[in-house]
């Protein structure tokens, strides 16, 4: 049985390979501010690249799962978006910035489907960059 076709997904994207180290940024930027970090990573001031280093891992395992959808979503780069965080982003992170104002991952939204789902395999994404299916 084939899978559905899926709807229009407006302003969000499907994530791609290329864009995990960017997801990487954003996702430690916008944990550093979350109150589960305390308990997530007692030592995040010992060791502040492991947060950054761990996002990495997990969505890029969230990619190849066969029941996951990884959505980001993209808006204008702010030059200063840096200043903005507190968070530590390696400066060796495999990701270049570009031009202020070109569109950049803002946001990422991962979710785990059902264990029986008619989706199973749809949104997973290759090495290439092209969806599984």
């Amino acid at each position: 049985m084939s899978s559905p076709a899926y709807p229009d997904l407006g302003n969000l994207r499907l994530a791609r390979p290329a864009d995990i180290p960017r997801i990487g940024i954003v996702e430690a930027a916008a944990f550093r501010h979350s109150s589960l970090l305390q308990w997530h990573r007692p030592y995040y001031s010992d060791y502040p690249q492991d947060l950054y280093l761990n996002e990495k891992v997990h969505i890029k395992a969230a990619m190849q799962d066969d029941r996951a959808i990884v959505l980001v979503a993209e808006d204008s780069y702010k030059i200063n978006e840096n200043e903005l965080a507190e968070a530590f982003i390696p400066s060796d992170n495999g990701w270049k910035a570009p031009v202020e104002g070109a569109k950049v991952i803002v946001g990422v939204l991962w979710i785990e489907l059902a264990q029986d789902t008619r989706r199973k395999g749809q949104f997973s994404t290759s090495e290439s960059g092209q969806n599984y299916n």
